[in-house]
């Protein structure tokens, strides 16, 4: 259940029905984590946080599913679901075979829509392909893409036409995709939607390959040579290669969606049975992340395949590999823009299998996508046949998601969502799935080695339906994939991507230890750094009346005499020519938080303000309101949250008002609540303030629904009866 919303900017609250997790997070704001070689001084709390990057909600949504197995046969599905507790209507279109519907999605439910199979019949212009999907309350929507055949299904996370990327005027895509045989007739396939008229599009077609044919144009390109063409608002262009055309430079002056994947593939490889559909939209090179832990698909026993591919010149990757067992493997390698390289049975270059069994950790020095494949049925006797999923990046890991497990009209499947934690987000009674901890869905947690940041991992077999998971605490992250197999058949996708460009830190410079007085900085070397380096930290405030220069051999750095008002600014730079130099901001708060107090009290809600004495640098503050019934133990404890509007508004008079919503009648509840600022990357909690009210009795609102029942009464009876009367 969960509160409205608060009447200013950017509010948004958690009601959370367990108390542990309660306890949790008021420990995280009043301890002080580790220890550290600095004199500690009491009050103030520092962080480590990050800004959270938009996700792949949005309100309209644009793209081309792909031929399957056999065209015209398959089920191409749309799964719909609102990102936020409240019901709203969408629409979904496509044009090109006068397809037009418009539905209602409850809160917290999930609605699908097939389109017409006609989509891809011969009659069908190669440029009216387009499926569009929009939100019509302006609520955002999350949107999924089922293909589905018997024996050759898979599915994908629609990207939306984000605002954060509609500044951009130029816009990069590299194509994925694997085996796909012209013996068979099963193609390799790109597809292309503009949100915007006047699109225009530059292919470069992966060298060394057979040729792909742009139907718009009925135009074959292959071995590196170039196509150009312009798309106007939700135009499509439909490409089909004769092999694989993974590396395809795609780029545009606008932004667009590109799909890509193969008819039927084989994985690892022909002749190696089953084949099956493949596809995925793949998001712009300017998202995509430096940093990624990959899960073995639940069930196989044999070995995942994987691509990784490089958004720039010059990219490094290093992988490391750790099975249940403890056995390490270990390989990197080097790659320019658009090349990849494939990890499988066959050692190849990078002589390392990543086998049923593996845990990795994948990092880079320069963005790469990285895509994880299911073999076929054949390869390990396990039902179940090829898909691909993009992985997503730990850099942009989600509090909450919300993701459906489609349900088969040909036969079931065996639904499975891996999950990904940061050992500081590892809390299984905190992450809670349709309503359970997760500690309560499964006790196998596999911990994946990574230096100071190591991972943990989790494989959940889910049932079929629309499914939410969240974090309780606000500043616990995580990644999601979600998948499943059947007979000889299998789809899987990432249930989120981060859609604001990605700001690279080679460095994960990052705050594992403060006190009021000192804090502890810690990073990792370099991707690719051999040997011991040497650091030189600068730490300075914004007054400029703080600058201190230290230099270090070691990956962590404790300064101290720094005094709890201070914000300050850490720069990081290896001595060493190449690498470059990072820099993160922290904020300071000591007592922000001057006032608790109630201005509005009602039947089942209230509204408390939190007033704050303001440090010049901030420019947004957020206030929690934790609030549980005083008169009797063990109740649920209700979490609100009000944000002060940003900008340079805020002034010491300046108050934030948190409403709170679904409290009980005649009630008295015990509210704390605590100053926290989003935007920080150092961030800091205030000392909390104490409120007790006791709501209104329900005894107005019991009469006025008499009222408003008998006046209804009287006006169907037309005055007939004498209590009607009265109430007239």
């Amino acid at each position: 259940r969960m509160s409205s919303s608060s009447k200013v900017t950017d509010l948004y609250q958690l009601l959370i029905c367990r108390p542990l997790p309660i306890l949790y997070m008021m420990l995280a704001w009043l301890t002080v984590a580790g220890n550290n070689h600095c004199p500690s001084g009491p009050g103030v709390i520092y962080k480590d946080s990050t800004k959270s990057a938009p996700d792949s909600s949005g309100t309209e949504f644009a793209f081309v599913f792909l031929k399957n197995h056999h065209g015209e046969i398959p089920y191409y599905t749309i799964f719909v679901a609102s990102k936020k507790d409240k019901s709203v209507r969408f629409s979904a279109e496509a044009p090109g075979v006068g397809f037009a519907t418009t539905l209602s999605i409850p809160a917290g439910r999930v609605a699908n829509v097939t389109v017409p199979r006609t989509l891809f019949s011969d009659s069908t212009p190669a440029n009216a392909r387009t499926v569009i999907v929009k939100s019509l309350d302006g609520v955002p929507i999350i949107v999924y893409g089922l293909s589905e055949e018997n024996r050759t299904t898979d599915a994908f996370l629609a990207l939306p036409n984000h605002p954060s990327l509609q500044t951009q005027t130029s816009f990069q895509f590299v194509v994925a995709m694997h085996t796909a045989l012209s013996i068979d007739k099963f193609k390799g396939l790109i597809g292309i939607a503009a949100y915007n008229d006047d699109t225009e599009v530059t292919i470069k077609f992966k060298s060394g390959r057979q040729p792909c044919t742009i139907l718009n144009l009925n135009l074959t390109r292959s071995d590196g040579e170039v196509a150009s063409l312009s798309l106007n608002k939700y135009e499509s262009a439909y490409i089909e290669c004769d092999s694989d055309a993974t590396g395809t430079f795609v780029e545009s002056n606008k932004l667009i969606s590109v799909t890509t994947g193969v008819q039927c593939s084989y994985i690892p490889r022909y002749p190696i049975l089953n084949c099956d559909h493949l596809i995925e939209q793949i998001p712009p090179v300017s998202t995509w992340g430096t940093r990624f832990v990959t899960v073995p698909l639940k069930y196989r026993t044999s070995f995942d395949v994987f691509r990784f591919i490089a958004g720039e010149n010059c990219t490094t990757v290093n992988i490391n590999c750790q099975n249940t067992t403890g056995h390490v493997k270990m390989t990197s390698f080097s790659l320019e823009e658009a090349e990849f390289e494939t990890i499988d049975d066959l050692t190849g270059t990078s002589h390392v299998t990543i086998t049923s069994d593996d845990y990795c950790v994948v990092e880079s020095n320069n963005r790469i996508l990285v895509v994880q494949y299911s073999v076929g049925t054949a390869v390990d006797g396990v039902d179940g046949d090829p898909f691909m999923a993009i992985i997503p990046p730990v850099d942009r890991f989600f509090n909450r998601y919300t993701f459906v497990t489609p349900g088969s009209s040909i036969q079931p499947y065996t639904h499975t969502v891996n999950i990904v934690m940061q050992k500081s987000s590892f809390q299984p009674d905190f992450i809670i799935l349709d309503g359970k901890p997760l500690s309560e869905w499964t006790k196998d947690f596999v911990e994946v080695p990574s230096g100071s940041n190591s991972y943990f991992t989790a494989r959940v077999d889910i049932p079929e339906g629309s499914h939410r998971i969240y974090h309780s605490t606000p500043e616990g992250q995580f990644g999601i994939s979600v998948y499943g197999f059947g007979f000889k058949n299998g789809y899987g996708y990432a249930a989120s991507f981060a859609l604001e460009p990605f700001d690279i830190d080679p460095y994960n410079l990052r705050v594992s230890n403060a006190t009021e007085n000192s804090i502890t900085l810690t990073w990792d070397p370099p991707i690719g750094a051999t040997g011991d380096l040497i650091y030189e930290v600068l730490v300075t405030d914004q007054s400029g009346c703080y600058s201190n220069t230290f230099t270090t051999n070691d990956t962590s750095l404790t300064i101290c005499g720094l005094d709890s008002k201070q914000s300050l600014q850490a720069g990081l730079t290896p001595i060493h020519p190449a690498y470059n130099t990072t820099t993160i901001i922290t904020v300071s708060v000591n007592d922000v938080l001057t006032s608790l107090s109630t201005v509005d009290v009602n039947v089942n809600s209230a509204t408390l303000n939190c007033q704050f004495q303001l440090p010049t640098t901030i420019s947004k503050l957020s206030c929690m309101v934790l609030c549980s019934q005083a008169e009797e133990k063990g109740t649920e404890t209700l979490a609100f949250f009000g944000t002060s509007i940003p900008g340079n508004k805020l002034s010491a008079t300046d108050k934030v008002s948190v409403i709170l919503n679904g409290l009980r009648p005649s009630t008295v509840y015990n509210c704390t609540a605590v100053a926290t600022i989003p935007e920080a990357i150092w961030s800091v909690e205030s000392r909390s303030l104490k409120v007790t009210f006791k709501t209104s009795t329900v005894l107005f609102n019991i009469l006025h629904v008499i009222v408003l029942q008998s006046i209804f009464n009287c006006r169907i009876s037309r005055g007939k009866c004498r209590l009607c009367s009265y109430w007239q």
